[in-house]
């Protein structure tokens, strides 16, 4: 948003709602002129290609690829998002 609309992304609340049929993703954003931010490293893109948002059952354990990355143990969810930068 930085280079098409000048704004910059300060905070974000995400809510997941399941119904029968579906299950939907509601976010409420905040944003600051981009002109008001230090930036250090700027990401380019993000890649929605290999985009996951997925359910972690209750006591399921999810290990991360990454050394850095803790382990999760549902119940809850998680994504991965591919930066660009």
């Amino acid at each position: 948003m930085d280079e098409v609309e000048q704004k910059w992304l300060v905070d974000c609340s995400v809510k997941i709602e399941e119904n029968q049929d579906d299950i939907q993703l509601q976010a409420q954003v905040s944003w600051v002129p981009s002109r008001d931010v230090e930036k250090e490293v700027e990401i380019k893109a993000v890649t929605r290609y290999d985009l996951i948002v997925d359910q972690v059952a209750q006591g399921e354990i999810l290990a991360s690829p990454w050394a850095e990355v803790p382990t999760f143990e549902g119940p809850g969810w998680y994504s991965d998002v591919v930066f660009d930068i």
